[in-house]
């Protein structure tokens, strides 16, 4: 394992969360997975406007050669 302290932390909120609706009343449960998809879908949209603007500023460094092909009679 390169990262153990990532595994740990992964391994430690997949236990959690498994482990919630035995601790929890069901509507704090939903207000759990509620705000967890929320997140995902706000992480899901910061990363596509992250890699978009990082695609136009690589665009920026193109040079576009177009070429006229001449017809043949």
């Amino acid at each position: 394992m390169k990262y153990p302290v990532k595994y740990i932390i992964a391994s430690t909120v997949g236990a959690i969360l498994i482990g919630a609706p035995n601790f929890l009343s069901i509507e704090s449960l939903k207000v759990l997975f509620t705000v967890w998809f929320m997140l995902i879908t706000v992480a899901f949209i910061a990363f596509l406007v992250y890699g978009f603007t990082v695609y136009i500023k690589s665009l920026k460094h193109n040079i576009m050669i177009s070429r006229k092909t001449e017809k043949r009679s």
